[in-house]
């Protein structure tokens, strides 16, 4: 069985509950992006890159793409936590946004919601919100993108879509190429 580990980056902690759920399963060695160097992930056959989505953006994945020439040869498999509903285009110029021009472009991906919370925002993540919901509201209803529904429906409450089996088809799929 090929060695799995597992890098996450978690701003305001379901990033690292799916990492920790999927390290349990697979038996993988876990590290936090901020405390991990590329070093440390040189011994594994299988790294999962586990970020939140941040501004269209994978939270902490220049850790990967800056080093991808280090990587080479290695099964690159990404989870992508965000607090939409799933969307496959979303996802697709997620990687297109992080990864153009590389390999990772056409890397595995899953995606899955974590949760909402505005009062544990930091209050910039707040205003961005804020600043989102409005021109997601000026638009018609009929013509929104399936992450702007999601986006307007949990901005007045506060949700956690986070569980174990949301991390399924990842394992399976890991499970499959070790």
């Amino acid at each position: 069985m090929k060695r799995i580990g597992i890098v996450y980056h978690s701003k305001y902690g379901s990033t690292r509950k799916y990492a920790q759920w999927t390290a349990q399963m697979l038996g993988a060695d876990l590290f936090e992006s901020k405390k991990c160097r590329i070093d440390d992930l040189i011994p594994y056959e299988v790294i999962i890159y586990a970020g939140n989505i941040y501004a269209s953006s994978l939270a902490g994945s220049a850790l990967i793409k800056k080093n991808l020439e280090r990587l080479d040869g290695k099964d690159m498999v990404f989870l992508a936590v965000g607090a939409s509903p799933e969307d496959p285009e979303a996802v697709k110029t997620l990687m297109e946004h992080n990864f153009a021009g590389t390999r990772l472009v056409d890397a595995p991906v899953f995606y899955v919601r974590g949760a909402f919370d505005m009062s544990k925002m930091t209050f910039f993540d707040r205003i961005l919100c804020g600043m989102l919901k409005k021109s997601v509201a000026k638009k018609n209803p009929a013509t929104l993108e399936p992450w702007e529904k999601g986006l307007l429906e949990c901005l007045d409450s506060s949700s956690d879509w986070t569980a174990p089996e949301n991390v399924t088809s990842l394992v399976e799929y890991v499970r499959s190429i070790t």
